[in-house]
């Protein structure tokens, strides 16, 4: 589902089976839909980046353990949905997926990530309306104009009591909260 959604594919009434090692996923009506500007109002404040960070610091135990995989959390209010996986495009896809089968509202949430940000990255972003993206990594040039271009803000390099905000810094209140 993620991975629909994440190339701009809308999805009506879908149906996810597990069987064994195999997953069919079905839908009744499948369209694509343009890429559209993040258009959400939502603003989150430094410490909030911070903290959000924090969390998908403590919420990653393959990577603690291994170090050979990317972690990608939406956090929408109190509701976060974490995944791991070895390719930044699949734990993107697989949190997405899982956010929207738990009904989150993507146009309301922030994708926090421990990975680079590459152009590909973005445009998932883009295609499922998340407004925010906070990574720990760096973005890349594409990725930045993409982001720019695309209304989403590109927060990278959180460390310590460090980001750089690469685009639509409005959206980053900051000061004391």
């Amino acid at each position: 589902m993620g991975h629909l959604a994440s190339h701009g594919t809308a999805v009506s009434d879908v149906q996810v089976e597990w069987e064994a090692d195999r997953v069919s996923v079905s839908t009744k009506r499948v369209g694509t839909f343009r890429t559209r500007k993040a258009r959400s109002r939502l603003k989150i404040t430094e410490d909030q980046v911070f903290g959000l960070v924090k969390q998908l610091d403590e919420n990653c135990p393959l990577y603690r353990e291994t170090g050979g995989t990317h972690v990608a959390a939406v956090f929408q209010g109190s509701t976060v949905v974490f995944a791991e996986d070895v390719s930044r495009h699949c734990a993107i896809d697989k949190v997405i997926g899982a956010s929207l089968m738990r009904g989150i509202r993507l146009s309301r949430s922030v994708l926090v990530t421990s990975c680079r940000q590459t152009q590909s990255a973005m445009k998932k972003v883009v295609h499922a309306q998340i407004p925010v993206v906070v990574t720990i990594a760096a973005p890349t040039d594409l990725a930045i104009r993409t982001a720019e271009q695309s209304g989403v803000t590109l927060v990278g390099f959180v460390r310590g009591r460090q980001f750089n905000v690469y685009s639509h810094d409005w959206r980053i209140v900051r000061g004391p909260a």
